[in-house]
């Protein structure tokens, strides 16, 4: 399998571990003992109408089932595409693991990291905002076409309308904004790639950080509201 090696930078970077809390919301607890809410959980507030309309629609064990499935796949992709930019020594029996469908949505992502990423300096990392009050863990940060850029791996069934995952953009700033806030350095460019099993090649959807995080602060407010924090 043709590859590239990515110059990594994770080593530079060295952030405490959070401790995670799952449950609704999905919390975090900071070096400091402040618990936040995690960024997903957030974002996830905007869509949580539209979701219960789909789930209402098509049935709560279909919904359940193609949401099973979703996030299985989904994982597989993350891990097969971390395993990959590594260069660790699993992949190849990953690749043998991994059903058909979750391999050929891999190959449109690794497409585009080969074409595009040079270096990276995170990955699947935690990250928390002070200013913010969020954390999370980013699945990568790295050098996209020469700038610093969160970038985001998504899978899905069907092609994404840009106005359907504004979602994905806030989410990404929020990232965005924790890595500035712990290293200093400004991310300007948030790259989200989504694999889907209807196009050929993986859609890419590049945004600048500053609009997508104002909608973060806003949505933010609404979800603190919400849930008393």
């Amino acid at each position: 399998m043709d590859r590239v090696n990515f110059e990594l930078k994770t080593h530079l970077y060295n952030f405490p571990k959070l401790e995670r809390i799952d449950g609704e919301p999905r919390t975090y607890v900071t070096p400091e003992g402040a618990k936040l809410p995690s960024v997903t959980s957030v974002t996830g507030f905007t869509t949580k109408e539209s979701i219960q309309e789909w789930r209402n629609k098509v049935g709560e064990e279909k919904a359940n089932q193609i949401s099973r499935k979703a996030s299985s796949r989904g994982t597989v992709v993350h891990n097969l595409t971390e395993k990959y930019i590594l260069n660790d020594s699993g992949f190849d029996k990953a690749c043998r693991k991994a059903l058909p469908d979750a391999m050929d949505l891999f190959r449109k992502m690794r497409k585009v990291l080969n074409e595009n990423v040079t270096s990276i300096h995170a990955l699947e990392t935690q990250l928390w905002s002070d200013y913010l009050k969020v954390a999370g863990t980013v699945d990568c940060i790295g050098m996209y076409k020469g700038k610093l850029a969160v970038i985001d791996f998504k899978t899905s069934a069907k092609s994404k309308r840009e106005d359907w995952i504004e979602h994905y953009f806030m989410q990404t700033s929020a990232y965005a904004c924790s890595w500035y806030e712990l290293t200093k350095e400004p991310i300007n460019t948030l790259v989200v790639i989504v694999a889907n099993d209807v196009d050929s090649e993986a859609q890419v959807f590049e945004k600048t950080t500053y609009p997508y995080l104002t909608k973060f602060k806003r949505a933010r407010e609404q979800f603190y509201n919400h849930y008393g924090f």
